[in-house]
């Protein structure tokens, strides 16, 4: 399993779940647009949502925090922003 600045990350399409399900909770991160760099696909708009773990349910999950759009550096600011996020929130 991948990790970034400890915490697990677990991608789905263009759905990325950042940290613990243990924890009360987590980071939704949504690829909303990506660009081309070479032969590689970049992210270069991720949405970023706090959600909390008590949410997720088989039905999906629901947002209850808060959203930011990143525009600039992607997925790079976007996990740096839901990492900083999950150290305030658990």
């Amino acid at each position: 399993m991948f990790k970034y600045k400890g915490y697990p990350l677990l991608r789905r399409g263009a759905e990325i779940l950042y940290g613990n399900i243990e924890d009360d909770y987590i980071i939704l991160l949504l690829l909303q647009s990506v660009k081309k760099i070479g032969d590689l696909d970049v992210a270069s708009k991720v949405s970023v949502a706090l959600l909390p773990t008590s949410a997720v349910t088989k039905e999906g999950i629901a947002v209850e925090k808060c959203e930011r759009t990143h525009k600039s550096d992607g997925l790079y600011e976007a996990l740096d922003t839901g990492y900083k996020w999950l150290a305030k929130a658990n």
